[in-house]
């Protein structure tokens, strides 16, 4: 997996976390977990059909052509196949809402065709860097489609704002910070539902768990009680509970290292903070 985030246009660095080239060659048929990380996806997809999970059952369907994910509300299942090919552009929270003018609750846990996201303009783009092999240029086309599309809202970027606030201090464990913070709390319920696509709880949760994987990353033989302490959990039975639910796993059953595609998946998370 080649990342392209250094280069990033400086107008939709803000906005982008990277545009990667993905060419997968698994060496075993299992599926891997695929954490939230309140981000979403556009996946430009030149490969075979892959499986992947969507829904907050996690259904298996099969997916073809390029697509677009919304945001997660909690893990998901992807099972890479051979010659899977693909150009992944990961939006920041929330930035999606400056590309499009969809609302972003309808695509949680969803996996949509990129086409109904982007607009027509979108297979024009896809059937000029189809037969490109440079992907300097591929990168250079991606990014002046979406500057096209960039259409800066200031009630989304208040919103996003928001979220960053809760990555600048992973501690930012209550809702009721936010209410402090935002005079009309109603309102920015509104606003996430609409530009995020989660309320501010699942939003907070979401990334103090994302928070938790990180210290874990970093240090894998710290004990259970640190970890639960330094993410900013009560006590380890909370802990535990969401770790269990962002991820179906228990905190001592995830290890990121174990295939490529998580950790690349966890690496972008810790890039977060």
């Amino acid at each position: 997996m080649k990342f392209q985030n250094a280069n990033l246009n400086p107008k939709l660095k803000k906005y982008i976390h990277h545009i990667s080239f993905n060419e997968f060659v698994p060496d075993n048929n299992n599926f891997i977990r695929v954490m939230p990380d309140c981000m979403t996806e556009l996946v430009i997809n030149f490969g075979n059909t892959y499986q992947r999970s969507r829904g907050e059952k996690n259904e298996i369907i099969n997916v073809k052509g390029s697509h677009f994910i919304g945001i997660k509300s909690n893990y998901c299942l992807v099972k890479p196949t051979p010659k899977m090919k693909r150009v992944s552009v990961r939006f920041k929270p929330g930035a999606i809402s400056l590309f499009t003018g969809c609302c972003s609750q309808e695509f949680c846990n969803e996996v949509v065709d990129a086409q109904l996201i982007f607009g027509k303009e979108f297979k024009v783009l896809e059937n000029e860097i189809c037969g490109i092999k440079d992907e300097k240029i591929i990168k250079t086309k991606i990014e002046s489609f979406l500057l096209n599309k960039l259409n800066i809202n200031f009630q989304a970027l208040e919103t996003i704002n928001a979220v960053n606030s809760i990555y600048r201090n992973p501690f930012f464990t209550k809702v009721e910070s936010l209410k402090n913070e935002n005079s009309n709390y109603k309102q920015l319920e509104r606003r996430f539902s609409r530009y995020i696509g989660l309320l501010p709880k699942s939003v907070i949760k979401i990334i103090q768990f994302n928070y938790s994987t990180k210290i874990k990353y970093e240090d894998p033989q710290i004990s259970l009680t640190q970890l639960a302490y330094q993410s900013g959990y009560y006590d380890q039975a909370h802990f535990i509970k969401s770790f269990k639910q962002f991820s179906g796993l228990l905190p001592r059953q995830y290890h990121p290292t174990l295939s490529p595609m998580s950790h690349s998946n966890q690496l972008v998370i810790n890039r977060q903070f």
